[in-house]
C-alpha cells in the first residue's frame, strides 16, 4: 500500500508539472499572437496610411463634397480646376446619381455613412479618376490633392475661394 500511495503523489507532481508547462507554453503562445495583432494593427492602420491610396474615410470626416467643390471647382488656379475636374467631379457625380438630394442631406448628417458612401463613389470612379489624371498629364495632382487634404490646406483654399467670389460680387 506504500508504494500505491508513493506512485500516486508522483504521479500528481509529474501532471502538476505537466500542466504547468502546458500552461506556460499556452501563455507564451498567447502573448506571441497578441504582439503580432498589435504589430499587424500597427502596420496596417500607419504604414496603410502612407501609401498612393487616400484613407477617404479620415478626410470625409473633417469635410464634406461642398467644401471640396469650393475649394478647387471655384478656384482659379489650373492645377486646382484639374483637380476639380479629374478628382472631385467624378466623386461628387457618383454620389449624385446614387442619392438624392434628400439622401444625401440625410448621409451628411452621419458623418461614418457619409464617410463610407465616399469611399464607395471613389472606388466606383477609381479607374475613371486615374484616366482623366493620365489624360490631362496631371498624375501627380493626385499626390497634391492628398497633401492638401492631410496638411489641413484646404481650409484656407476655401476661405480665398469665398473671400474672392464674395470681392467679384
Amino acid at each position: 500500500m506504500g508504494i500505491n500511495v508513493i506512485i500516486v503523489i508522483v504521479g500528481v507532481v509529474a501532471l502538476f508539472v505537466i500542466i504547468k508547462f502546458i500552461a506556460k507554453t499556452i501563455f507564451k503562445l498567447a502573448l506571441a499572437a497578441i504582439v503580432i495583432a498589435a504589430i499587424a494593427l500597427f502596420l496596417f492602420l500607419k504604414v496603410g496610411n502612407s501609401s498612393k491610396d487616400i484613407n477617404l474615410g479620415e478626410i470625409v470626416m473633417s469635410y464634406s463634397i461642398a467644401d471640396l467643390e469650393n475649394a478647387y471647382c471655384d478656384s482659379g488656379n489650373k492645377s486646382d480646376s484639374l483637380k476639380c475636374v479629374c478628382i472631385i467631379k467624378p466623386i461628387s457625380d457618383d454620389l449624385n446619381s446614387t442619392y438624392n438630394s434628400e439622401e444625401l442631406k440625410d448621409l451628411q448628417n452621419h458623418r461614418i455613412k457619409f464617410a463610407a458612401a465616399i469611399v464607395k463613389a471613389f472606388n466606383n470612379k477609381k479607374e475613371l479618376i486615374k484616366s482623366k489624371l493620365k489624360e490631362n498629364n496631371a498624375g501627380d495632382l493626385f499626390s497634391d490633392f492628398k497633401n492638401d487634404l492631410s496638411d489641413g490646406k484646404i481650409f484656407s483654399k476655401i476661405k480665398k475661394n469665398k473671400e474672392l467670389n464674395e470681392s467679384q460680387n
